[in-house]
């Protein structure tokens, strides 16, 4: 009897790895344009509108830190084994390793940062439908450049 439980929960098993997505998405980011290597880039990686975009960082599916590449001014990171579908990026320079993102009297960062799509609006952070791409199930590479 035991055998023909086995062979019965192993089919189960193997039938249930059929239903599990086959692939998860490499997400590479790159980050142009920090004018010293100073402290680490910030990335936040948000998967829905109103799940804290682009100021939350406690609400991102993913948050990074990487180093700035002194020569060259970039940085660059893969996220892995992501859901393929709908993101948005916020990246920011965090140059005095201080961990979060200093806003001015209106709300403006006062440090260089950026958003997927190179979103850029007058005088407002970039909404996520500005900033929403779409990641395939074979990954992708975005670029953002700071402002």
């Amino acid at each position: 009897m035991a055998p023909v439980r086995l062979a019965a929960a192993l089919t189960l098993l193997a039938s249930l790895a059929w239903l599990a997505p086959a692939h998860a998405a490499d997400l590479r980011i790159e980050v142009l344009g920090a004018r010293n290597a100073d402290g680490h880039m910030a990335i936040a990686l948000f998967a829905a509108p109103g799940t804290g975009f682009p100021g939350d960082e406690k609400l991102a599916v993913r948050l990074v830190r990487v180093p700035i590449d002194e020569a060259s001014g970039r940085c660059a990171t893969t996220l892995e084994s992501l859901p393929a579908g709908g993101y948005a990026a916020a990246v920011y320079h965090d140059h005095d390793d201080s961990g979060r993102l200093e806003t001015g009297p209106f709300g403006m960062p006062r440090k260089p940062h950026g958003f997927s799509n190179d979103a850029a609006p007058a005088m407002r952070a970039a909404r996520f439908e500005e900033a929403r791409f779409e990641l395939p199930e074979d990954g992708a590479t975005i670029t953002i450049t700071l402002r």
